[in-house]
């Protein structure tokens, strides 16, 4: 499949070329003989009626009269001169009988290839043939295209923090609620826009993973004939990883793209996101706002974002030049008493904008056997007054358990959020449901049987020894008489050539 840009000349906006990803149509190219190659196919088959030729049908004529003839002949006298043919046997009745012993093993042994037809196989039947005929079972599917939803299930399970506590709607206003001015610096006036954005990731997580599951199972499988169980999973498996890895980096690029315009368009972000001053901002508008002097109008300028360290004023990064600027995140013991006594939070980092911060940052603060959990709620969710708030006392920590996730706590956000926020897809596929949305109608198979039981076998030596009895009966005297001829013939001529050397 190759696309074809836009012509030029096209009215369009820019918008509504990414509308289209900048395609005017799709060329699509389909090679039969590709696709041929690729599915290799090891045999065919197929079914024929063919009719008896004369000569075959001569044979068993005489097969049959003959063997009728020989079977009387033996069953008649059989009983009455038994005890005499077994005393006045000669030796060639012997090489006769292991002629005839020789003539039926060969006859007993012969094999043959044989198709056979199921009809209706249940799932029990199948898979008993399966074990026994695996390298010819065919069984062609009725239905031919199966959508997934009918024998897979997927039950995906987003990282605990996105049903926690500190992303519920009673929590987030608490957080707001705690914004004191004029202490820039201080994490809690951060600690807002660090849980919502988190709970804004975990809700376009479990929307992106909803749509891409809802237009995943809508698809269908298209197969010809049953897949056996260990084939089904290892097709199954192979899909689930592909559409696994194709919606994880839908994701990610989406996140990725926010952060390359942010980075791009360095939005104006109010107030220093590390401010040492009172009322500190980014903002700095000449003095001439309110008229004009010369006739030059009013300048407003605005201030690159900067991280400075958290204990000192320097400017250690420029976020125009490297997105990657960060710095530890701090809060005060006493807010109001603009308390310089701060803690450095573990794990929790200052970056250019929220997205950053959180990122780089890590959930280790929010677990239950971490020792900065208690301090950090402790001066988080306090009044300036040194009041806690009672009213979210009853929030819960996370629980690590290496069983369940695969997210240690000082697992980045960033790996997490890469990661779709996923812990486990929780796939659920049935081969039962499959083979009966498959319902395949017939089997056929190939065995090798042999070619003839115990009474065919003896039909078959009384047909084959009476045969030629009634054909060297046909034949023989015919044969006798030609040679008698031809003989006659050649003494007649050497008598007459003879005669003539006497002469």
């Amino acid at each position: 499949m190759d696309s074809i840009l836009v012509a030029p000349n096209q009215n369009k906006t820019v918008y509504d070329h990414l509308l289209t990803l900048f395609v005017d149509e799709w060329s699509i190219n389909i090679n039969y003989s590709k696709y041929y190659d690729e599915c290799a196919p090891t045999s065919c088959t197929y079914t024929i009626i063919d009719q008896i030729n004369v000569s075959d049908a001569f044979t068993l004529l005489i097969s049959i009269y003959g063997g009728l003839i020989i079977l009387l002949r033996l069953i008649t006298p059989f009983l009455v001169n038994m005890s005499m043919k077994f005393n006045c046997c000669s030796r060639n009745s012997g090489v006769h009988l292991c002629s005839l012993l020789v003539l039926i093993i060969f006859t007993s042994l012969s094999n043959q290839t044989v198709t056979i037809t199921e009809s209706n196989p249940s799932l029990m039947n199948y898979t008993n043939l399966q074990a026994m005929y695996s390298s010819t079972l065919k069984c062609p599917c009725s239905n031919t295209v199966i959508r997934y939803d009918t024998f897979l299930l997927l039950s995906p399970t987003l990282h605990q923090v996105c049903s926690s506590d500190f992303v519920r709607d009673d929590f987030l206003p608490v957080l707001n609620d705690m914004v004191v001015e004029g202490s820039g610096a201080d994490w809690t006036n951060r600690a807002f826009s660090h849980f919502k954005l988190l709970k804004e990731l975990c809700r376009l997580a479990n929307e992106t993973i909803d749509a891409a599951v809802r237009h995943f199972i809508m698809r269908s499988i298209v197969i010809s004939n049953v897949l056996n169980e260990n084939d089904f999973n290892t097709q199954i498996n192979v899909t689930l990883d592909q559409f696994y890895q194709s919606t994880v980096a839908d994701f990610r690029f989406a996140v990725d793209i926010q952060r390359l315009f942010v980075q791009i368009d360095q939005p104006y972000t109010g107030k220093s996101p590390t401010g040492h001053t009172l009322y500190i901002t980014d903002l700095i508008i000449n003095r001439n706002m309110a008229y004009s002097v010369n006739n030059q109008p009013s300048q407003v300028s605005f201030l690159l974002t900067e991280i400075r360290n958290a204990n000192s004023t320097l400017i250690n990064c420029v976020c125009a030049t490297n997105i990657h600027c960060q710095t530890s995140a701090i809060i005060y013991h006493d807010k109001r008493r603009g308390d310089k006594n701060s803690y450095i939070i573990p794990g929790i980092v200052e970056g250019c904008f929220v997205i950053d911060s959180l990122l780089y940052s890590t959930l280790q603060c929010l677990y239950s056997d971490s020792d900065c959990f208690p301090i950090l709620f402790g001066l988080l969710l306090r009044e300036p007054g040194g009041e806690f708030v009672e009213r979210v006392y009853d929030i819960h920590p996370l629980t690590y358990n290496p069983t369940l996730s695969k997210y240690p706590p000082k697992t980045l956000v960033l790996e997490i959020v890469q990661k779709l926020m996923l812990e486990q897809w929780n796939p659920l596929h049935t081969y039962t449901q499959f083979y009966n949305s498959c319902a395949p109608s017939y089997c056929i198979y190939s065995k090798n049987i042999r070619t003839k039981n115990t009474m065919e076998i003896i039909t078959t030596v009384i047909s084959l020894i009476g045969g030629l009895t009634v054909a060297l009966r046909l034949i023989t005297p015919k044969l006798a008489n030609f040679i008698y001829w031809l003989l006659t013939v050649i003494k007649k001529k050497k008598e007459k050539q003879l005669r003539q050397g006497n002469d």
